[in-house]
């Protein structure tokens, strides 16, 4: 509800309101969000065992769900202070340090259980990897040569990281840079040079 209805004067730090009452104290409640002041007034019904369930106030008939959805999503990443990130553009922003910091992050939280994880990544984690280096064009070579950097200086600190996983991500390196085959001319004859150097 509006501060203005409620206590007759207009508050700053919410846009809905709500108050609490106990032997004839009063407090005052605000939240940016309209269901986030819902589920506190639940909560504080809940909490002490009111005999009258409160009921959310009807919302206006031309307000549109997905519109106030929207908003509400607004509302939260302003509370959190995401807003400048949701709204900025991707093109300026340089994915292949982000990512490699997100690579070593994931990493470093991997292996805080050693004995199960010795450096592979969860099939969930993989996922959200690899989606980031679908969305924003980070190279699998400069993936992996950041991921092999990372499970190096990790083995060096005596940290447990299974052999395999360096092999691998180097053989996709070497691969990258070396090629998987022969570049054959029209007259049959191989090219002495790799195929993958340059690329």
């Amino acid at each position: 509800a509006s501060a203005n209805l409620m206590v007759g004067m207009d508050l700053e730090g919410g846009r809905y309101f709500f108050n609490a009452v106990k032997e004839g104290d009063s407090i005052l409640l605000a939240c940016d969000d309209e269901n986030e002041c819902h589920l506190w007034v639940m909560a504080m019904y809940r909490a002490t065992g009111q005999s009258h369930k409160p009921t959310p106030l009807v919302s206006t008939a031309g307000k549109n769900s997905t519109i106030s959805k929207i908003q509400g999503d607004a509302d939260r990443a302003r509370k959190h202070g995401m807003e400048e990130f949701i709204s900025a553009d991707p093109c300026k922003f340089e994915h292949a340090s982000l990512f490699k910091m997100l690579q070593t992050l994931t990493l470093d939280y991997r292996l805080n259980d050693p004995y199960c994880s010795l450096g592979w990544f969860s099939p969930g984690q993989v996922f959200v990897l690899d989606e980031y280096c679908a969305r924003y064009g980070v190279r699998g070579c400069y993936r992996h040569l950041c991921y092999l950097n990372d499970l190096l200086d990790r083995a060096e600190k005596n940290i447990m990281i299974d052999p395999t996983l360096i092999h691998y991500s180097f053989a996709f390196c070497a691969s990258h840079v070396h090629g998987n085959s022969t570049e054959v001319l029209e007259d049959n004859t191989p090219v002495p040079r790799p195929d993958g150097v340059g690329t």
